[in-house]
């Protein structure tokens, strides 16, 4: 129109991203998830070995602290009540084993153990400082050495004795075809290769 200036205005579009991060912040703060398992791998990076190992250990904490005494237990005895299943005091929860580190640290720790037991093995006086037996439970975190030590050889375990059946079928296969001199195994194995028992 005529006599009117036309001026456009710009608008600004505010960058949410510090509201974000501190609101993700707060969540991780408050339920105890490490902020790059909560959000997962948003710019292709991964949860670091430590936070894997702080939700681990909280996942265990949840549920010895509250999974097993507010919900597990009640339900059972509910179940016990109502006679779903049979009635006992002498029942343990057990949950599935994890000692709270990743794949990465145990292989760093194996590597570890590793190179201690070669120092250990390499070294002439280190027995007399610490012990094999002292060695193999502190550091390697093995099972403890029988009082009477580990057998030197195994021991010799004898075959248990076949039945007729299994016995006849190893003696026919054994036996000597007449006329060419060769055991039933022999002739599968030339029939298998696709030659003449001449060759």
């Amino acid at each position: 129109a005529q006599g009117v200036d036309i001026e456009s205005l710009g608008g600004m579009t505010p960058d949410p991203s510090s509201n974000v991060t501190t609101i993700l912040q707060l969540i991780s703060g408050a339920t105890g998830i490490p902020t790059r398992i909560l959000i997962g791998s948003e710019r292709g990076e991964l949860a670091s070995s430590q936070d894997e190992t702080a939700w681990l250990g909280r996942i265990d904490e949840r549920r010895v602290n509250f999974v097993e005494p507010n919900i597990i237990r009640p339900l059972l005895a509910r179940l016990m009540e109502l006679g779903v299943i049979p009635s006992s005091t002498d029942y343990r929860v057990e949950w599935e084993q994890d000692d709270g580190l990743g794949e990465k640290v145990k292989a760093e720790i194996g590597e570890i153990k590793a190179r201690a037991l070669s120092h250990y093995a390499n070294s002439m006086d280190a027995a007399r400082i610490v012990p094999e037996r002292e060695f193999r439970e502190v550091v390697l975190g093995l099972e403890p050495e029988p009082d009477g030590g580990f057998p030197e050889e195994l021991p010799d375990i004898e075959p248990e004795p076949l039945s007729p059946d299994e016995q006849g079928i190893i003696d026919n296969a054994c036996n000597y075809d007449h006329g060419d001199g060769l055991t039933s195994f022999e002739r599968k194995a030339l029939e298998l290769l696709g030659k003449d028992e001449s060759e």
